[in-house]
């Protein structure tokens, strides 16, 4: 079992992953939280977003949030300037620098 920090907070084995989902394994870290290998997880990031009847969801040492690093005010500046930007290069007959697939749609 974990020990015992000096201020009285349990130690153990904890997982975050806050950068991708799909980078761990979700039905391991469950089994790990019950059996006691793991102490907790947290996770704002799933393999299947939304993560829909996942059964991690509902264990007890798991805490989960919403994914929203890109709900900063800044972020949110320099995504409409970059939509606006695209437009502009779109109304100017251009494709617009964002554009992912290389192809121009039709007019």
């Amino acid at each position: 079992m974990p020990g015992v920090a000096p201020d009285g907070t349990p130690c153990g084995n904890h997982l975050i992953n806050v950068g991708r989902g799909g980078l761990i394994d979700e039905a391991a870290v469950l089994e790990a939280l019950e059996d006691g290998r793991l102490s907790s997880c947290a996770l704002d990031v799933f393999e299947i977003e939304p993560p829909a009847d996942d059964p991690l969801l509902q264990h007890p040492r798991f805490h989960g949030s919403p994914h929203i690093g890109a709900a900063t005010f800044e972020a949110q500046e320099r995504v409409g300037t970059d939509i606006a930007s695209a437009l502009i290069d779109w109304f100017a007959g251009s494709s617009p620098s964002s554009l992912l697939n290389g192809v121009n749609p039709t007019r």
